[in-house]
């Protein structure tokens, strides 16, 4: 099959049953393999064997968009559980992780929202899959960003999967080079 985006996708991963898959990037519609096209603001969800447009979708208003308010804000990166997909936004205004429902219906309703002040660049699962651990552009050159009593955000921060609170005892430091 052969599903298409109007603009740049940057990840794909497959739903937890194999039969969907998610595409992730900085598109605002796609067509699936029978020619039917979708409005779609980063994220898009296609059937694994037709590469039809699945009808999930995130609510537009959801993730506000870029700064000409017609532009989506790219997704860099993103993961799937059974039950929720955490996608990373990052651009000039706006930089958000947040967690969409997957079990409402068509609808990929917000669950939470976390602001940064810096693109998050990667996502990934602590190993007892209990945090969602966020890797990117934050916490350096004019990016500072403090949570957890005034402890900076330097790269690197761990929230909870159900609700996107930071995890105050692990606010690890990766010093960047600031850039004049």
């Amino acid at each position: 099959w052969q599903a298409k985006a109007n603009s740049t996708v940057r990840k794909l991963k497959f739903a937890s049953g194999m039969d969907t898959i998610f595409a992730g990037g900085a598109f605002t519609s796609v067509t699936g393999s029978d020619g039917t096209t979708a409005e779609r603001w980063s994220l898009a969800r296609f059937g694994t064997h037709s590469g039809n447009v699945n009808p999930w979708a995130i609510p537009k208003r959801a993730i506000a968009s870029g700064p000409l308010k017609r532009d989506p804000i790219p997704v860099w990166d993103f993961k799937v559980t059974s039950t929720r997909l955490y996608a990373g936004y990052g651009g000039p205004n706006r930089n958000v992780v947040a967690a969409f429902r997957l079990g409402d219906g068509n609808v990929g309703k917000l669950g939470w929202r976390f602001n940064l002040a810096g693109n998050p660049q990667s996502l990934a699962f602590s190993p007892d899959r209990s945090r969602l651990i966020i890797g990117g552009h934050f916490g350096i050159n004019d990016r500072d960003q403090r949570v957890c009593g005034d402890k900076y955000l330097k790269g690197l921060v761990a929230v909870n999967l159900d609700n996107g609170a930071v995890d105050c005892s692990w606010i690890p430091t990766l010093d960047q080079e600031k850039r004049p």
